[in-house]
């Protein structure tokens, strides 16, 4: 199961990327040598080879033997401490294994800092020379984002902040992955590092983190809502009795059906709306169960006599 999950991820991945670089992948063919590597989009495979590359120089360096492609495929969703202990099997002490992803990460920074000048790219942003339309000579840098957040979305966000309505983020990545995620994108404001809950902190199943957001808010499951794309999400968080808001996306319309509430885009969503899901047999306090207190009776005994014959 692991094993398709990967692949299908590998090839969704890989077309997600070449689709949103189609646009910079053009403007930099046309602004440079056909041979130029901004003119190539990443892949999913590059990613890989760099994380594992950059984990056989951390085995090299800590004499352990290189890991496999598997061993990284399945080190990427486990967490760098699973990965050392668990996946590797490099260790099991917990301060030689935090030695060790240490000097992995600084690895790793390197390694994706030569990663991202190879394709025209700097750290946190994206680069891409521009030819005029009048003149070849004439280009212009710009900088797209390595992250683009959805029209809308951070303006919702902040309406529900305005009602006094609390936000956290879940996500299955690392926590540094997530931290460096939430500054490029400006929301690290939004959602501080009280209001995180990602791979790091082990939980056991996406049910687990949305409960685990829910301690975060201070906020009983059945008064929290879960916005995310996916059927699976909308089960996880039925399980643990939370409202399913999902977005019209990578799954259409008849795929959601197991949402609360869909839509396509954020300005069609209302903070009323959010709270129209929540006014069912709802209080601000859990209600106690009422029982009918009935007057005390004492039982009654009836003695009943058979004449017999002969007794009259």
């Amino acid at each position: 199961i692991a094993s398709t999950y990967r692949e299908a991820m590998k090839k969704i991945t890989d077309i997600y990327i070449k689709k949103k670089n189609i646009q910079v992948a053009a403007a930099a063919k046309e602004s440079s040598a056909p041979h130029d590597a901004a003119a190539k989009a990443p892949t999913q495979d590059d990613v890989m080879k760099i994380q594992l590359e950059a984990w056989a120089q951390t085995a090299k360096q800590y004499g352990h033997d290189a890991p496999t492609m598997d061993e990284i495929e399945l080190a990427a969703f486990s967490g760098p401490d699973e990965a050392v202990r668990r996946v590797f099997k490099w260790t099991d002490d917990a301060e030689k294994s935090s030695e060790i992803i240490a000097a992995h990460k600084s690895i790793l920074q390197s390694l994706s800092q030569e990663f991202l000048r190879r394709f025209g790219q700097g750290t946190g942003s994206a680069t891409v020379t521009a030819s005029s339309s009048a003149a070849a000579t004439d280009r212009e840098d710009e900088d797209l984002p390595l992250f683009q957040l959805e029209d809308g979305g951070v303006d919702w966000i902040k309406a529900l902040l305005d009602v006094e309505m609390p936000c956290a983020v879940v996500s299955h990545l690392d926590q540094e992955q997530l931290d460096v995620i939430l500054e490029t994108t400006g929301l690290d404001t939004i959602f501080p590092p009280d209001k995180r809950v990602s791979a790091t902190n082990f939980y056991a199943s996406q049910s687990q983190e949305f409960l685990g957001a829910a301690l975060r808010l201070e906020r009983r499951p059945d008064y929290c809502a879960v916005f995310d794309t996916t059927p699976s999400s909308a089960a996880a968080a039925h399980q643990v009795d939370m409202q399913s808001i999902c977005r019209i996306g990578s799954y259409k319309n008849y795929d959601l059906l197991g949402a609360d509430l869909t839509f396509k885009y954020f300005t069609q969503l209302q903070t009323q709306v959010l709270r129209g899901l929540f006014t069912d047999n709802k209080l601000d306090e859990p209600q106690t169960e009422i029982q009918d207190i009935k007057p005390e009776t004492r039982p009654s005994t009836t003695m009943t006599r058979f004449f017999e014959e002969g007794d009259r």
